[in-house]
């Protein structure tokens, strides 16, 4: 058992190379966790507000975090620089989602938006809306492995795959069960099916 947060963790998130294990709490902290020692390797200070989602780029170098003060912050482990703040979204950012060269960042929000970045500018290069259900927060994300597509879930509206390169819903998946807290949203490898 890991121990240091001081409040509840709301997410944990291996490495790639699974070495590290990334954890944000409500304490207002993010932890970096040796995984073979069992050792925090480092504590970075977030802000006061709640934590909803965080992720490992692929190169296992960079952290991006979300939650209910509207910022994507994209923090950098190796050289321990200030972390950079991404502002675009108007409500709680829920779900924040590498694409699979880590070029670009997603991010989805209550504010029925999903926002491409890039990743090393940090500006936005696209927004997604579905113009349908214009009041219905998103409430997770997740890429293709190929990076072409992005799916989206909602309380109302079941999981979305979005075609990137068109900025259109490429089509709608409505699941038995809708989700009632954030989701996480994993294509198959073939990137025919996707999971949540």
């Amino acid at each position: 058992m890991l121990h240091g947060h001081t409040d509840v963790v709301s997410d944990n998130v291996f490495t790639p190379d699974s070495r590290s294990l990334l954890s944000g709490g409500e304490d207002y902290t993010l932890r970096v966790w040796d995984v073979e020692h069992g050792q925090c390797a480092r504590i970075m200070q977030s802000y006061s507000v709640s934590l909803y989602d965080m992720a490992w780029s692929p190169d296992g170098k960079s952290i991006a975090s979300a939650g209910t003060d509207t910022l994507v912050t994209i923090w950098d482990v190796a050289d321990r620089t200030p972390p950079r703040v991404l502002r675009g979204h108007s409500w709680i950012v829920n779900g924040v989602a590498w694409s699979p060269d880590g070029r670009l960042l997603a991010s989805s929000g209550w504010d029925n938006a999903v926002r491409v970045w890039d990743a090393s500018t940090g500006a936005c290069v696209q927004t997604l809306r579905d113009p349908d259900h214009v009041d219905t927060p998103f409430q997770g994300i997740g890429w293709s492995p190929d990076g072409q597509f992005l799916a989206t879930g909602s309380f109302q509206r079941g999981v979305q795959v979005w075609e990137v390169t068109l900025s259109s819903i490429g089509f709608l998946l409505d699941p038995p069960h809708r989700p009632k807290e954030k989701m996480r949203y994993t294509f198959a490898p073939m990137a025919s099916q996707a999971a949540s």
